[in-house]
Formats: C-alpha cells, structure tokens, sequence
C-alpha cells in the first residue's frame, strides 16, 4: 500500500496553516509599506542633501523644503529664511512630489508641532542648522512622520549631530 499516513496530512496542513497565516498580511493590505516607502525616500533625501551640504565648498547653503504634501531639495536657497523652492517634478529623484494621503508632521527637539512649509538646511559638518526655523540642536531630534489611515506610521530623526536615522 503506497500512500500518505493520516498523521503526514494533518502535518502538512499545519504547516501549510502557518504558512498561509503569515503571509497572508503581504497579499491582503498594504500594512504600513506605503509609510515605510515613503520613510526610505525621505531617508535618501535627507542624506543625499547632507552629503551636498558637506562636499561644499562655497557659502551657497542646502536645504531640503518640507511642505505639507511634498518635500524635496531646494532649487534655489535663501540662507536662514524659510523662503527655499523647488518645482514639484514626480519623475525627480531629489523630491517626493505627493504623500497620497498621508499625513505628514514634523516635530522639533522640544517634541512640539512645526508649521509647514519649512525648510531644513545642513552645515559643512553635516549638521543640521537652526537658522532654518527647524530646531534640531536640542537633546531630542527632530522627527519626521508619516501615518496613514490605518493607523500605522514611520518616521525618520535627525539628531543634534547630522545623524539621520529611521526611528
């Protein structure tokens, strides 16, 4: 007689079971990987702009523009004025132009609320500036958050030091 036993069946549907309940998140929602995406992106601008900002060697400041619905690097900078553009392009990799429905907060080191739009500027160190109205120079960083409506959020931290992190 060839065949399986009643044990080897119930072990393979088991299995299967656990499979199938682990995963299945992947296939059903998002789960947080919109937030998580968008997290990685701002991660990427934020030091792609420090590094800009530490390779430079004229006084021309960077900064990156925080918006309610985008941020981006800065085309064209003013110094320590919250005054900083860029033009909104979805195909440009230095910008996310849309959240699509998330929101977005920005918190200083004293864990309160920033107004957008604002603008974050980097010194020739890395660090972050405080003329830029966003203050990272606290014992707390700076945190950016994205959450969306089913609750779940990602942020990124810049701390007093240039370290920019996903927290």
């Amino acid at each position: 007689m060839k065949g399986f036993t009643l044990v080897e069946l119930i072990i393979v549907l088991v299995v299967v079971g656990i499979l199938a309940v682990g995963a299945s998140p992947l296939f059903i929602g998002s789960g947080g990987t919109e937030s998580l995406v968008l997290r990685e992106r701002t991660l990427s601008i934020l030091r792609n702009s420090q590094l800009k900002a530490m390779q430079n060697t004229s006084l021309v400041c960077t900064a990156v523009v925080l918006q309610p619905n985008s941020l981006g690097q800065a085309t064209s900078t003013n110094c320590g004025v919250v005054t900083s553009t860029f033009s909104l392009d979805p195909d440009d990799v230095r910008q996310i132009a849309d959240f699509q429905g998330k929101t977005f907060t920005v918190t200083n080191s004293a864990n309160t609320n920033v107004a957008l739009p604002t603008e974050i500027e980097f010194d020739s160190l890395g660090r972050p500036r405080d003329e830029s109205g966003l203050v990272c120079s606290g014992a707390q960083p700076c945190r950016f958050t994205f959450t969306e409506t089913s609750g779940a959020s990602q942020s990124v931290c810049i701390n007093r030091e240039g370290y920019i992190y996903g927290c």
